[in-house]
């Protein structure tokens, strides 16, 4: 089998496995597993994490790590503390995730340590899942969120031996819900990012989107999209929306509750078929490996190695993988509205654009409203010269138009005169990966404040100025 990709940096770093398989172009497998549940105690889960990684090892591919993540439910219990429990021999194979959820810039740099003295290098930095407690705007202001761009700086200063993963939500259909996530994944790359890990989803255009996004920019970053291995009870969660950053179309949640209608064996011989399809079409649109969620036991691994060794063997033709791709699907629409923004046109009807550019759609004019256009005007005459003023300058005034919460630095003339800071998760530098469908905040209901900014900065023409603008925050 042929498992190497067309997207190649011939720079491999000695020491790091997982590094040298990505960058040298093979198709790498991360199978996805949470620390422990808060009952089970820390010996135990040890122990299980070793069965996994035996499981992993002895399995039918080869270029497979585990992603060690943290459990919302076990906060006192970190990935980096986990995964520290490992055989140190084989931690440069594996991949952690460090959330900053709840936790401040000096509790990240704990981690961060923690990780450099256990030789952990392989680090994904995130802002963090919403916790149940901050389902309300004022529980929100309560907790500390430290922002995945802040943490990767933080591991680019600590040291090179670092290899950092950036996450990115590519399923969004409004026009600035989806540049707002391309541009917060070019602030990851700016900020030390050297590879990327897409959200959960099914729509194989947006990563498709993603990938020739990347390509039109010359970004050749390793990529890898996060596919889950669905369970009823998992269906269930997500057709009730009670899991965070996944969205589905009506098409997409017609289509699972008919398939939770099956007997069991039907049902899972139904998801096993499916991730045989986005695993093999992820590869041929030119993504450098896929992290599977929902096969973290060592019987369910062999079984789930199994089935992709058998997937990359059987497609190796774009057009033979997406005529078995639509007939599964059966015409089924992944946008979950009708006027859906695709920042490509013609997208999956070949696997890559370098026989000719893509076209790229227009994004459609934006037209705020009058009250918030004079707004904009009151607060451009009066803030005009704020990010090159003291924070405490405008002091009350600032507070009552703008929501200034006296950031070291100010950026309101760069962002529509908007303080970003207004987020709910106290999120500087972009879109979060919860936000809905529509372009609203998961905690306020409200329009986000970072599509709100990118809507004001095309109505201003300024748009494409926000792509590459890193913000420190407070």
């Amino acid at each position: 089998m042929n498992e190497t990709q067309l997207e190649i940096n011939l720079d491999p770093v000695s020491g790091n496995r997982f590094r040298q398989a990505l960058e040298s172009g093979r198709f790498v497998t991360l199978i996805e597993t949470q620390v422990p549940a808060a009952e089970m105690d820390k010996e135990a889960g040890i122990r299980r994490l070793e069965m996994l990684e035996n499981a992993i090892f002895s399995g039918p591919l080869e270029n497979v790590s585990l992603a060690i993540t943290d459990n919302p439910g076990r906060p006192d219990w970190k990935a980096v503390e986990y995964a520290s429990g490992l055989p140190a021999a084989n931690r440069d194979r594996h991949v952690v995730y460090l959330s900053g959820a709840n936790l401040s810039k000096e509790a990240v740099l704990e981690q961060i340590q923690m990780a450099e003295n256990a030789n952990l290098y392989n680090i994904i930095p995130v802002s963090g899942d919403i916790p149940e407690k901050c389902r309300t705007l004022k529980e929100c202001r309560k907790t500390v969120f430290t922002e995945s761009v802040s943490t990767l700086n933080m591991l680019k200063t600590r040291s090179s031996d670092f290899f950092t993963g950036a996450t990115v939500n590519p399923f969004q259909y409004t026009p600035y819900a989806l540049l707002g996530s391309y541009y917060k994944l070019m602030k990851k790359f700016n900020s030390g990012a050297g590879f990327l890990v897409t959200q959960a989803g099914w729509d194989m255009l947006k990563l498709q989107s993603l990938a020739w996004y990347l390509t039109g920019r010359d970004m050749y970053y390793p990529k890898i999209a996060r596919l889950t291995l669905l369970s009823p009870e998992k269906t269930e969660s997500i057709i009730s929306g009670n899991t965070l950053g996944i969205k589905m179309s009506k098409g997409m949640k017609k289509l699972l509750e008919t398939e939770l209608t099956y007997n069991r064996a039907q049902f899972d011989a139904v998801q096993y078929r499916r991730l045989e399809l986005q695993v093999s079409g992820c590869r041929l649109l030119g993504f450098s490996g896929v992290q599977i969620c929902g096969a973290d036991n060592p019987s369910k691994m062999d079984f789930i190695l199994k089935l992709i060794r058998s997937a990359l063997n059987e497609f190796t033709s774009f057009d033979v993988w997406l005529e078995k791709y639509n007939a599964f699907m059966a015409s089924t629409e992944m946008a979950p509205f009708e006027h859906n923004f695709h920042l490509f046109d013609r997208i999956l009807h070949r696997p890559y654009p370098f026989d000719a550019p893509p076209e790229t759609r227009e994004i459609p004019p934006a037209d705020p409203a009058l009250p918030e256009k004079i707004g904009y005007g009151i607060r451009s005459f009066l803030f005009r010269h704020a990010d090159r003023q003291r924070a405490a300058n405008a002091g009350h005034l600032k507070t009552l138009l703008t929501g200034c919460r006296g950031c070291d630095t100010c950026y309101l003339p760069q962002k529509s005169y908007i303080c970003p800071l207004t987020c709910p998760l106290g999120l500087v530098n972009g879109i979060c990966g919860s936000v809905d469908l529509d372009g609203s905040c998961p905690v306020s209901k409200q329009e986000c404040i970072h599509h709100r900014i990118l809507r004001m900065a095309h109505w201003r023409k300024r748009l494409h100025e926000q792509e590459n603008m890193i913000t420190d925050g407070k």
